[in-house]
């Protein structure tokens, strides 16, 4: 809901194409895209969770302006991607999401997933993302009463949580990109929301 909202927003503030890091069987943009048919939808997504959610667009037939990207942004950059794509315009105003992501991700990875963001969106361009608090004095994230076991579960799967930072800090670490905090960020259990934007 916070990024429907956030989405809506960008569009009412010129966007005209929306991107979805990691989509995962979130149905935002299959929701969203036939009610503005002059907003390109885009969803980058790994290609097992992406072939899996196409039979199910399939089935329920999708959007025209709704494109999906199969592959691997761990083996490819997020820039390459985009300049690959003859659905996406970097000049244009966007809103890009990126929910769920941050925290698997090091620091330096994530202060570029915000520089790439920047170079490939125009002017007043949006980005919405969530993080995960994190502990600086043990140097770790924050999960509530259940970290310990949390934190086990996901290095177990191969998957450890990298990043975070507490949410007071954000506006420091946004100090050295381009961006700007729209609202207020908006904390939910373990994760919280912030939408950003740029001249």
């Amino acid at each position: 809901l916070y990024f429907e909202e956030q989405a809506r927003k960008a569009i009412s503030a010129g966007a005209r194409q929306i991107l979805v890091l990691g989509a995962g069987y979130d149905l935002l943009c299959l929701r969203l895209a036939p009610e503005y048919p002059d907003v390109r939808w885009i969803e980058i997504d790994h290609p097992a969770t992406a072939s899996a959610k196409r039979r199910g667009l399939e089935a329920v037939g999708p959007p025209q302006n709704l494109r999906q990207i199969p592959v691997d942004l761990s083996q490819t950059s997020l820039q390459e991607v985009l300049k690959s794509q003859d659905c996406w315009d970097e000049s244009h105003c966007s809103f890009v999401i990126a929910e769920g992501l941050t925290q698997y991700l090091s620091q330096n990875v994530v202060r570029q997933l915000f520089h790439t963001v920047d170079s490939q969106t125009g002017p007043s361009s949006r980005f919405g993302f969530t993080f995960v608090e994190w502990r600086d004095e043990e140097d770790r994230p924050e999960a509530g009463p259940f970290t310990d076991k949390l934190l086990a579960e996901f290095e177990q799967r191969g998957e450890p949580w990298l990043w975070g930072i507490a949410a007071e800090r954000l506006p420091e670490f946004l100090e050295k990109t381009p961006w700007k905090l729209v609202d207020e960020v908006i904390p939910a259990g373990v994760e919280s929301f912030a939408c950003v934007t740029k001249p």
